[in-house]
């Protein structure tokens, strides 16, 4: 069976990026997730991520993703940040380890 993780991220300054993990975690896929209860954009990509940055942007009502890693490399949920465009904004993320 494999082993799950789950987590919310909150973003307490907009405009700097919150890392989901701090130690590298494999993982086979991520699903992120906005909630619909958030005020502004929120975004999530790499340590870069930001307004004019962002791999995925999920918009104030909410929305969610799934990221899969089926190539034969599992991805790592210590690359992956959130970053808001409004000061304690939240993002959900669950994952599927390795």
């Amino acid at each position: 069976m494999a082993a799950y993780d789950h987590a919310t991220i909150t973003v307490s300054s907009a405009g700097t990026a919150v890392q989901f993990v701090s130690t590298p975690t494999p993982i086979r896929r991520v699903r992120v997730q906005a909630p619909p209860g958030n005020s502004g954009i929120t975004y999530v990509g790499d340590s870069s991520v930001s307004a004019s940055s962002a791999g995925i942007e999920f918009p104030a009502a909410g929305g969610d993703t799934e990221i899969i890693f089926d190539n034969g490399r599992p991805g790592d949920l210590s690359e992956f940040y959130a970053d808001a465009a409004t000061n304690g904004d939240k993002v959900h993320w669950s994952a599927v380890l390795v």
